[in-house]
């Protein structure tokens, strides 16, 4: 099952038609979203979250990954610095107080490097190119 935050995201997926499993937390997930990643993951669900690539999606992120115990998927140092390679439209300055990525130190750090946030929506593409890839 994989986890977004933007319900841009899922929308483009249900406007393709994708079969992927897919839920979408629509920014910071409440308590009763964590708790439902959570019995899902403890009823054997493997669960993929990911998120904005700014400070606070890395907040979020590290909130969801440390209680639900989920992994992430196109979420990371690569993915990030392809997209700021490939100049993604739109990026806007990266703000506020920087955040460790529990699951990939190497993330923050090029974040930091580069200064740029890259928001969910913005890779939506490849985010669903990778969903139909994955799908039943």
């Amino acid at each position: 099952m994989h986890v977004c935050e933007n319900p841009r995201i899922l929308e483009a997926a249900l406007d393709r038609g994708l079969s992927a499993a897919i839920v979408c937390t629509a920014g910071n997930p409440a308590t009763v979203t964590i708790d439902l990643l959570r019995q899902l993951v403890e009823s054997g669900a493997r669960i993929a979250y990911r998120g904005d690539f700014d400070w606070p999606g890395i907040a979020i992120a590290n909130r969801i990954i440390d209680r639900v115990g989920c992994s992430t998927w196109l979420f990371d140092n690569q993915t990030y610095a392809v997209a700021v390679k490939d100049g993604a439209v739109d990026a806007v300055p990266l703000m506020g107080k920087p955040s460790i990525a529990h699951w990939d130190h190497r993330l923050s750090e090029a974040m930091q490097d580069q200064g740029v946030a890259i928001h969910e929506e913005l890779l939506i593409d490849q985010l669903l190119a990778h969903l139909a890839h994955v799908a039943p």
